[in-house]
């Protein structure tokens, strides 16, 4: 770590200060108050312990504590704007795509200043596998409730960034599912499902779960957002695909150079998609494999809630029709 820790304050508490001033352009007087409140809590006490350590071991395991902590600020804070624009079904904004853009970016944001401030280490190991996947799952998230509210309307309506919003959320998605594991049929990039059912004792079932990367109901979820944007992402693209008629194959949806790199990597440009840097992914594929591995969980009812199938089975169908036809 090259920075000293009074570097490291000035970097961090920059850092803090100017996500909470832009933040500030969007939220209430009530909503402002608790976010100095969370800036008081998860950034300036940590931020102001790293001088306090003179050594240097200990200061990096509290530099890596205050990463967490800013993380969490960062994701509390965003939590606030993207709880309007989901409530607002992103209508009451005159540019929604700007502000889902400048979010994402904020999101990201933290593993670039993990990046920064720790080089020898990924930001995985310094932030840990639980904040990011949350940071994965809240960009996958937005994205999937920006392009269902999309998909409400006519689909003439379609904006131009249409389709790079359903490739950014599938990415983040996929990235969110194998962030504290690496089932095979999402990290091999196969159409690989376990073929072990969920019948027998409660350990079976944990171990089917584990094995599809299903580590609570939000990754459950997760799968369905994820096939349905692919579903999406290929209906878009590939309707009009008939046997014979030599179409380029839809591996549209782009990940990052291995299937490991894209579960654990963020790109953190919040101006374009790159897509000339980066390998392909199949969407139908893809989608397909995440709606099974959700039928096979979601009908067997491990989680409580009563979770449906009859949407993700209706677009297994459209796949395998199209895998028929093609």
């Amino acid at each position: 770590m090259e920075e000293n820790a009074d570097d490291l304050q000035t970097s961090f508490t920059e850092f803090c200060k100017n996500i909470l001033k832009e933040m500030s352009l969007r939220l209430d007087g009530d909503e402002m108050t608790i976010a100095e409140s969370l800036y008081t809590d998860k950034c300036a006490k940590l931020v102001d312990d790293i001088g306090k350590k003179k050594n240097v071991s200990d200061r990096d395991i509290l530099v890596s504590e205050c990463l967490q902590g800013i993380a969490q600020f960062v994701l509390d804070l965003t939590y606030l704007e993207e709880c309007k624009l989901v409530n607002e079904e992103f209508l009451d904004e005159a540019s929604p795509y700007t502000r889902i853009l400048y979010l994402i970016g904020t999101l990201s944001s933290i593993e670039q200043l993990a990046q920064k401030t720790v080089k020898e280490k990924q930001p995985i190991e310094v932030l840990g596998p639980e904040v990011v996947e949350c940071i994965h799952w809240r960009n996958g998230a937005l994205m999937y409730m920006y392009c269902h509210t999309l998909n409400s309307e006519s689909e003439a309506a379609f904006p131009a960034h249409y389709q790079q919003c359903l490739e950014k959320g599938i990415r983040s998605l996929k990235s969110m599912l194998c962030s504290q594991c690496s089932p095979a049929w999402l990290t091999e990039q196969s159409t690989y499902v376990a073929e072990k059912e969920l019948d027998g004792e409660e350990d079976d079932h944990s171990s089917f779960l584990y094995a599809q990367g299903i580590l609570s109901s939000t990754h459950l979820l997760a799968l369905m957002y994820c096939g349905e944007m692919c579903y999406w992402f290929t209906k878009a693209n590939f309707e009009d695909i008939k046997k014979g008629e030599g179409h380029a194959t839809p591996d549209l949806v782009r990940g990052d150079t291995t299937a490991r790199d894209t579960c654990i990597d963020i790109a953190g440009d919040t101006e374009h998609f790159d897509k000339d840097n980066c390998d392909t992914i199949n969407a139908p594929q893809l989608g397909q494999s995440c709606l099974e591995v959700y039928v096979r969980a979601a009908t067997k009812q491990v989680f409580a809630g009563g979770w449906q199938a009859s949407r993700a089975e209706e677009i297994l169908e459209y796949f395998k029709t199209l895998n028929s036809s093609s």
